[in-house]
């Protein structure tokens, strides 16, 4: 199976995105956009808790930890790449 510049050009973007919004809120501290932006991308695992994620009722919502983001690039990195495999596999008695 051959990867193609694409996909790993994808995957690079969901690596980079949840520590581009946590060096936007951090240092260049633009707030609301960037922290709108990564409770959007960690949803679907916020679910989780403790110690990945700490609710916060300032926002009503949950705050992603720096172990929570390791954990997320983690997971949809698994999901990504079984999604390409799938993607790219051949089906059964197709010669190869």
């Amino acid at each position: 199976m051959k990867i193609n510049k694409k996909a790993l050009i994808i995957w690079l973007g969901i690596i980079i995105f949840p520590y581009v919004c946590w060096l936007l809120m951090q240092i260049v501290e633009w707030g609301l956009i960037p922290l709108f932006a990564e409770i959007v991308y960690f949803i679907p695992i916020s679910w989780i808790g403790e110690p990945f994620f700490k609710y916060s009722s300032d926002i009503g919502g949950y705050i992603t930890t720096n172990n929570g983001r390791i954990f997320g690039v983690f997971i949809y990195s698994i999901i990504y790449w079984v999604f390409i495999f799938i993607i790219k596999r051949k089906p059964f008695g197709e010669n190869r």
